[in-house]
């Protein structure tokens, strides 16, 4: 098996390389993830990605969101400009430590309750709730991971795909302000600590 996903993960990268891949270099794989840059399951809305990948994306985003935990941070990272026609577009959260050995594990959720995200977008009266896309919303509980020191590493970026979490769907975005009420990313340690983020952003469609 193991001789099959490094098959599959060489395929994956040649097709990154060519322009071919919609989405961060992966490959699927069941959950929990054991390497950088293996998907986390079928949906492909969270992806774990090494952190090349990440720094690679880094100068195109902006933070949003961030709290300084017990023995590390996390953050949310934003695209500085939201493409209006539907192309891949990634939000990322990371996990950095700043203490080396503080912590053994890390138990992450991710908020991929999309239907508990809120999007709104500005009218004259104010700000609008935004109706969700049904098929965007695949998933109404988070989901939950198990990293080791060694996997979070200097630093462990997840992706999501954008669209997805904004829900609003594949067509073009319709010119104006938005805003996003994310869901709880949290993150746990073994000796009891919790860190939560619970993000809430403006964006704007020119």
């Amino acid at each position: 098996m193991r001789g099959g996903t490094a098959t599959v993960a060489a395929l994956a990268s040649v097709l990154a390389l060519t322009g071919c891949a919609p989405v961060p270099p992966s490959v699927p794989a069941s959950a929990p993830v054991t390497a950088p840059g293996n998907r986390l399951d079928g949906y492909g809305a969270a992806q774990s990605v090494s952190d090349a990948q990440f720094r690679a994306a880094r100068p195109g985003l902006r933070r949003v969101g961030y709290r300084n935990c017990d023995g590390y941070s996390v953050q949310l990272l934003v695209p500085r400009q939201v493409a209006r026609d539907g192309g891949p577009q990634w939000l990322w959260w990371e996990i950095t430590p700043y203490l080396a050995g503080a912590n053994s594990t890390y138990r992450v959720t991710v908020p991929e309750d999309f239907r508990n995200w809120r999007t709104e977008r500005r009218v004259d009266a104010g700000w609008q709730v935004q109706g969700r896309v049904t098929a965007t919303d695949r998933r109404n509980t988070p989901r939950q991971l198990n990293f080791s020191a060694a996997e979070i590493g200097a630093s462990r970026p997840v992706a999501q795909d954008l669209r997805e979490a904004i829900g609003l769907g594949p067509d073009p975005l319709s010119p104006g302000s938005y805003r996003v009420q994310a869901s709880d990313f949290i993150v746990e340690t073994p000796s009891g600590g919790r860190c939560a983020l619970r993000p809430f952003w403006v964006f704007d469609i020119q």
